[in-house]
């Protein structure tokens, strides 16, 4: 106990982490004939053009806008991105890296004035890491990880437009497992399937530091028609 109220009365000074997940860009392919390595979804910047009202004091006539309830447009050109399929794709084609790393390298700094607090904070984090690392704790957080990718939550809006949607999980070119993306649920983590158990064994290796491999997650999303 009293280790435990050292340790909240006098945090260090500096206390930092180092994030445990290593993630890549998503690259977006237009599947056409089966092919998408070859068709890199373009994305092409333009501008369009809005207004936009600004109210003005209806008592100045000088404006000549009274007559118009005293508001005047404006234009208002706009920059934005958009992307899309080419238009005989067949489906839309996603594709990123995740790979964990071992949890017990996460604490980066831990200075404080007193160097007997430092140290004793950091061993008791160290032990707490040690002890995370065979708990059941951490299958439940890579199991989650593992239903978010497979139920497809982060292709977003994609996501909510897909008529199908198809999983690939693959570690070092060997194809580790394949959903269903939209039988999966989006609120509710339970119910593991075979395949969502052995992505998450093969991720939570990384985090207990027993493998450097990562995955390769591939998606692809068909919206019921061609092109989009």
């Amino acid at each position: 106990m009293n280790v435990a109220a050292k340790i909240v009365k006098k945090l260090p000074g500096v206390l930092a982490f180092q994030r445990r997940h290593v993630v890549t860009d998503a690259l977006m392919y237009a599947e056409v004939n089966g092919d998408f390595e070859a068709y890199p979804l373009p994305v092409i910047r333009h501008g369009i053009r809005g207004t936009q009202n600004v109210n003005e004091d209806k008592s100045n006539a000088t404006t000549g806008t009274a007559a118009r309830g005293g508001q005047r447009e404006i234009s208002n050109i706009q920059i934005t991105d958009s992307a899309k399929l080419d238009p005989l794709a067949e489906a839309l084609v996603v594709r990123f890296g995740l790979r964990l790393l071992d949890i017990a390298e996460g604490l980066d700094s831990c200075v404080a004035a007193d160097k007997v607090d430092g140290q004793v904070l950091r061993e008791s984090l160290t032990n707490f890491v040690m002890r995370a690392k065979s708990s059941e704790g951490i299958m439940e957080v890579v199991r989650r990880y593992t239903r978010n990718i497979a139920n497809g939550r982060w292709l977003f809006r994609n996501r909510t437009i897909a008529s199908s949607i198809e999983i690939l999980v693959d570690r070092n070119e060997q194809l580790l497992a394949r959903f269903n993306a939209l039988t999966l649920p989006m609120n509710r983590f339970d119910s593991y399937s075979d395949d969502e158990c052995r992505v998450a064994e093969a991720l939570v290796q990384g985090l207990r530091g027993e493998s450097t491999d990562g995955i390769t997650v591939t998606a692809r999303i068909t919206f019921g028609f061609r092109g989009s």
